[in-house]
């Protein structure tokens, strides 16, 4: 017994100074990083705007939402003869609820501009924010509280082009795309008319981007 309980004291000890340096070390430690939320990105712009005097504001009930849209240019694709609204590219035929008919001429071959919104409930959450076929994403923006991914697509068939971007979200079941749309013909036939048709078109193209950062999701 005796030896026993001399075993047990010289254990006892050595772990007694094994405990206390261990109690040293701990407490001497850095303490470990918390893991935490990888900081936003740079590309995660808001792109809320105010609304400018003389916009119309177009609401479709059946699919929830709101967007305000220069009325001096655009009108709502509906209201428009679907003869009118034939282009090569469908522009403003396919899902389209805003368009604009360009000149169309030889000088400035711009043939239409849009703003389509289309939905689709079988498209899963995962896929809806993946990039959109050729439409690769480039960065997240905020519209009116709501994360969207967009990207550029670009088309191009028999002399025609399209130039458009795609606003993408996820919303009460179902996946929301946004595009903008802008349809040439052919390539201006000379220095001043290419001009005039890029400046026609960039001028297009932001005004098309202001009435994308009015849209409101209503329910």
């Amino acid at each position: 017994m005796k030896n026993i309980s001399k075993g047990f004291s010289v254990a006892g000890l050595f772990m007694a100074i094994a405990a206390f340096f261990g109690l040293v070390h701990i407490a001497t430690s850095t303490p470990a990083t918390p893991i935490s939320n990888p900081p936003a990105s740079n590309s995660d712009i808001s792109t809320d705007a105010t609304i400018p005097a003389g916009w119309k504001t177009y609401t479709n009930d059946q699919y929830g939402f709101s967007i305000d849209y220069p009325s001096s240019d655009f009108v709502v694709a509906t209201d428009l003869p679907h003869s009118q609204t034939m282009t090569y590219m469908g522009t403003c035929t396919r899902n389209a609820i805003l368009c604009y008919l360009g000149p169309g001429t030889d000088n400035i071959p711009l043939d239409a501009a849009s703003v389509a919104v289309s939905t689709d409930p079988s498209v899963i959450m995962q896929d809806c924010n993946a990039p959109n076929g050729h439409a690769d994403t480039r960065q997240q923006v905020t519209i009116s509280g709501v994360t969207f991914n967009k990207g550029d697509i670009s088309e191009a068939g028999l002399g025609h082009h399209l130039w458009a971007n795609s606003y993408r979200t996820y919303h009460n079941g179902s996946c929301y795309e946004i595009d903008i749309r802008i349809e040439s013909h052919a390539t201006p036939n000379n220095s001043e008319a290419s001009q005039q048709f890029v400046a026609l078109r960039n001028q297009l193209t932001q005004e098309l981007e202001n009435a994308v950062s009015t849209f409101k999701f209503i329910n």
